[in-house]
């Protein structure tokens, strides 16, 4: 059969960080981020940047045949 070990013989002696014990913390607060963002964008609309903005516009006029 397979030996068993512990998280503690397998680090071999190394600190073992818990982590996991912040996760209902760390999804509440990604998920009020993601709300707060949420609502941010859509009282205050979009802002598309320099992309969007920059540019020339050349505007055509032509005459309608015959």
């Amino acid at each position: 059969m397979a030996q068993e070990y512990t998280v503690e013989q397998l680090n071999h002696g190394r600190k073992v960080y818990d982590f996991m014990r912040w996760d209902y913390w760390a999804f509440g607060i990604s998920g009020l981020l993601l709300i707060a963002a949420i609502v941010i964008m859509g009282v205050r609309g979009f802002n598309w940047g320099l992309d969007f903005t920059g540019g020339t516009v050349i505007e055509i006029t032509l005459e309608k045949p015959g």
